[in-house]
């Protein structure tokens, strides 16, 4: 499944690359893979869901909902939720947003981290988890002042220290200064 969401990304990256798509919100960029998925996937019609939850019956994970989940849905008298074979966050760093909210959206992608790695401990190493980025500003690749690290290496030193198994792949600037993208992953 993780080889469909990487050509899903390619596509896009393509599209944005030729001026066909250009998000405004993490919507816009989540909605777009979602598409590509189906586009080229139409058996997973009924096993892709988008801001949905997964195994309903465990109390930790009852809570929270998760950007995009691939998986067979689970139908009880009292629930419905996804048993999921992959599982991803997305996170956008588009142009126009200031440096205190790309600080905050940092934030909250270690947080997105944080969240996936909760769903491994119940998973037992049987769903993907993947962390996905949209960073066409090269935001991630910029450094702060206090040290010689880019963000992007000091998120994958978080994701390393929780769990190396998720997978973060993303869309970003060839470099900080070009607006040319590509596909990277760790």
């Amino acid at each position: 499944m993780y080889n469909r969401l990487k050509e899903a990304f390619n596509c896009l990256n393509k599209e944005y690359r030729n001026n066909h798509f250009s998000p405004i919100i993490e919507d816009d960029f989540l909605a777009r893979i979602y598409y590509h998925i189906l586009k080229h996937n139409k058996e997973l019609n009924s096993k892709i869901f988008l801001k949905t939850r997964i195994f309903q019956n465990i109390p930790q994970l009852r809570k929270n909902k998760y950007d995009l989940v691939v998986g067979e849905r689970i139908e009880n008298r009292n629930e419905v939720y996804v048993e999921p074979d992959l599982v991803a966050e997305f996170k956008i760093f588009p142009v126009g947003f200031s440096s205190s909210i790309l600080s905050k959206r940092r934030n909250q992608s270690a947080e997105d981290i944080s969240k996936l790695n909760d769903i491994f401990t119940y998973s037992h190493n049987k769903t993907c988890l993947v962390f996905c980025f949209f960073d066409v500003i090269g935001w991630l690749k910029g450094s702060n002042q206090i040290d010689n690290n880019t963000r992007l290496e000091k998120l994958i030193e978080f994701r390393d220290s929780i769990n190396s198994s998720i997978k973060i792949l993303g869309i970003s600037a060839i470099n900080k200064d070009d607006k040319r993208t590509q596909i990277i992953e760790f």
